[in-house]
Parts: C-alpha cells; structure tokens; sequence
C-alpha cells in the first residue's frame, strides 16, 4: 500500500521540485511539443522558479519519496493553479487529486479554481474533466517560434 502525504512546500525542497518538474515537464511534453519549446525550461531554470514560489507550493510523497507538487496563485475570489507534476511512475496512485483537495481544504476565500492546459495535453483534460473542471470559453495561444504557436485552454471548477 502506497502512503500518501501532501504538506506545504519549504526551502529545503527547492532542488527537489526543481528536478521532479524538469523530469516531468520532459515527459509530459515530449511527444506532443517542439524541441524549442522543451528547451525553454533548462533544470537549473525550475529550480530558480521553485525557490520563488516555494510559499505557494505543495508537495507530495509517496512511501516518504517525493513524487509531486502543486503550485498555484490566489487571485480575488479565485485560485488559479499553474503547475501540477507528478512523476510518471507515480502516476494514477491519486496523488493529483489529493494535491487539489489540500489545496481546497485549505484556503477559505476562493469560490472557484482555474487552470490552463494545453489543448494537445489530452490525457490532462481528461483528467482535470475527471475532476469536476469545466472547459470555459477563454483561450491563450503561446507563442514559442516564429513558425510555433500552441491553443492553451482555461478550465473551471466551482467550490
């Protein structure tokens, strides 16, 4: 049996997030993003990232091994998650799900969670659709080349 624990990120788990996005970022994207695109986000880049947003990030351990993070940004009335990661080989053990839920137990003035995810991501809209998001109408297109441009969706779960 696989124990699961979520807590909030601290400064000594910097160099971990940093590595476990990169290595889920790559494969994640892999098969469906141009070289350039993976290229932007080098490890060392991750972990300088983690280390700023370490105060609205949550991490995840399976057996006491780290296998995931949520990082997310409270805006008015709203949560919006940016990043959520977890290592393949811990994939569909509900870790996401229960990153989201201590997300949501855990802060008391949200009354919704957005999310963007890129259109080509099938396997996360089916999965965030698993968990009650909505798709809304609102659309980004990153820009990654001169010849490279990818459809990025918002989704919407109420509270």
């Amino acid at each position: 049996m696989t124990n699961i624990t979520i807590s909030k990120a601290e400064e000594k788990d910097v160099s971990d997030i940093g590595i476990l996005h990169y290595q889920a970022w790559y494969d994640t994207y892999k098969n469906i993003m141009c070289k350039d695109f993976l290229d932007y986000n080098t490890q060392e880049k991750l972990e300088y990232d983690a280390k700023v947003k370490v105060n609205t990030t949550y991490i995840a351990k399976a057996n006491n091994e780290f296998c995931g993070f949520l990082y997310y940004k409270h805006l008015f009335n709203q949560i919006e998650i940016h990043e959520l990661y977890i290592l393949k080989e811990y994939r569909g053990l509900g870790i996401g799900t229960k990153l989201i839920s201590h997300l949501i137990e855990n802060q008391n003035k949200a009354t919704d969670i957005i999310l963007w995810v890129l259109r080509r991501n099938t396997k996360a809209i089916s999965y965030y659709k698993g968990q009650g998001f909505l798709e809304t109408d609102k659309i980004k297109i990153v820009k990654v080349n001169n010849s490279t441009s990818y459809y990025v969706d918002c989704y919407k779960k109420s509270l």
